[in-house]
């Protein structure tokens, strides 16, 4: 059994903007759920994949519910590159909590300063077990659901064989523009200072930097993920990352990306960086905003 943790909204980075639209406009009609499959109260609510769980004064269950639907497919489409969205055979639990006690009580010592968390176990998808804690910011705004959901997806999606630049990369380009261009100022100055990683040493981390370097670690694996991204369609992006783990980042590199070496992948992602990229996300779907 191996568990995820991630962690979101440090203080570092100040608070989270939302990803919202009007609450009266609604998730995006093309990747609604039925309503009907949407059942249970304000507090508490079930969907298809989601068990929702509001605590007073949060949101209405069934409204995130129907988002989390929405995030759902939205991920699977984006990242997997298919619209048959296989239903998982236990539900993710959400947890929406308006207070800090009761999140740091659930996610433990990191949620003194994070908005989200996810938990994840390895079992099969038969009696896997997927959690993910929110927390809502002073505004009373969810800021952090993109983020969290992609990695449970990913997690499935790549059953649990996903480096840790890629994992936090692609969460990163769920997040909303104004925090992605907080982690592009990071990274901005890891270069300037010359405390950037090498995209060598980058992919080769099996675990997070020291605290000095966390940073340009999330800013440099956004930008990395999206430049790949870029250069080919997300799910390619993921084929890549497969196809590493059987030989190796650089053949899998030239098999993906025609890119032939560790070497060239540090000259165009130096090219990229140097160049201004704009701001939206690769993977960002609008939500409604469920106060």
């Amino acid at each position: 059994m191996w568990f995820v943790i991630a962690l979101v909204g440090l203080s570092a980075y100040g608070v989270p903007q939302a990803v919202a639209i009007a609450e009266s406009d609604g998730p995006p009609k093309t990747h609604d759920v039925e309503p009907q499959e949407i059942a249970g109260s304000q507090h508490l609510a079930e969907s298809p994949n989601f068990r929702v769980h509001c605590y007073p004064g949060c949101c209405d269950a069934r409204k995130m519910a129907q988002v989390c639907e929405t995030w759902r497919q939205h991920l699977y489409q984006q990242w997997e590159g298919q619209s048959d969205y296989r239903r998982w055979n236990s539900r993710c639990l959400i947890v929406i909590h308006r207070d800090r006690n009761t999140y740091r009580a659930a996610v433990g010592s990191g949620g003194q300063t994070s908005f989200g968390s996810t938990w994840i176990t390895s079992a099969a998808d038969r009696d896997k077990e997927r959690r993910i804690d929110l927390l809502t910011d002073a505004r009373g705004s969810i800021t952090a659901l993109g983020h969290e959901l992609s990695h449970v997806v990913l997690a499935d999606v790549m059953d649990g064989k996903l480096p840790l630049w890629a994992n936090e990369g692609i969460a990163l380009l769920a997040d909303a523009s104004d925090k992605q261009a907080r982690h592009e100022n990071d990274l901005n100055h890891a270069l300037r200072f010359q405390a950037a990683f090498r995209c060598s040493e980058l992919i080769a981390l099996d675990g997070y930097p020291s605290a000095d370097r966390i940073p340009a670690f999330y800013g440099q694996s956004a930008s990395l993920v999206k430049m790949l991204c870029r250069r080919g369609k997300p799910c390619e992006f993921l084929q890549f990352l497969k196809a590493s783990d059987d030989m190796g980042y650089e053949r899998a590199l030239a098999q993906t990306y025609g890119i032939a070496s560790m070497g060239e992948l540090e000259r165009l992602w130096q090219d990229f960086v140097a160049r201004p990229q704009p701001s939206q996300s690769v993977n960002a779907v609008a939500v409604d905003e469920m106060n």
